[in-house]
């Protein structure tokens, strides 16, 4: 399985497309994906998720989003712990860039220009580029660009927000939902 953050928020499992869902689900996903490997509090996420009004079922909705996620992902991906939840990962296209990189910064001219291409190859625009964002902090190095350091925040179609969160608490960036090109 590999989650692509280089472009639209993706899933692949054996050549195959997973369907993530839409708004705060997979708001949620992109969250635990800028935290991978690491433990998310449920507070924290509800912050994210809902702003400083989250109703007062956030928790189990919240429960629900991972549910759903956990049907689509495979098993153990997400693990919940007694603080939050762990997104356990390592398969990411921007794990996979950096590595390229740091080959390439090893190999002569020709052969580095050959795995510098291949590593442009998994921009497929900027970072979970279904989500709008603006940078509101300087940390642009970590994940390929600040990609690691983004808080998506979705709308819904009437603009909406239906995730958000005031703080940098996530991150340094913050994001809202497109809506889908007419």
């Amino acid at each position: 399985m590999q989650f692509r953050i280089l472009g639209p928020l993706e899933v692949w499992e054996d050549g195959l497309e997973l369907e993530l869902g839409a708004g705060r689900q997979r708001a949620l996903l992109a969250l635990l994906l800028l935290h991978a490997n690491e433990v998310v509090s449920a507070d924290k996420l509800i912050d994210e998720l809902w702003g400083e009004r989250p109703p007062p079922s956030a928790s189990k909705v919240m429960q629900g989003y991972v549910s759903q996620l956990r049907r689509v992902l495979p098993e153990a991906t997400i693990d919940t712990r007694p603080t939050g939840y762990l997104l356990r990962t390592g398969a990411t296209d921007a794990v996979e860039f950096e590595r390229l990189l740091a080959v390439a910064h090893e190999q002569q001219p020709a052969d580095a220009a050959r795995t510098l291409r291949t590593a442009l190859a998994l921009w497929r625009g900027p970072p979970f580029a279904d989500f709008e964002y603006r940078v509101v902090g300087t940390d642009r190095d970590r994940t390929t660009g600040a990609a690691s350091a983004s808080r998506p925040r979705s709308t819904g179609r009437s603009g909406t927000p239906i995730c958000g969160g005031a703080g940098p608490s996530l991150g340094a960036r913050s994001a809202r939902r497109r809506a889908p090109a007419a």
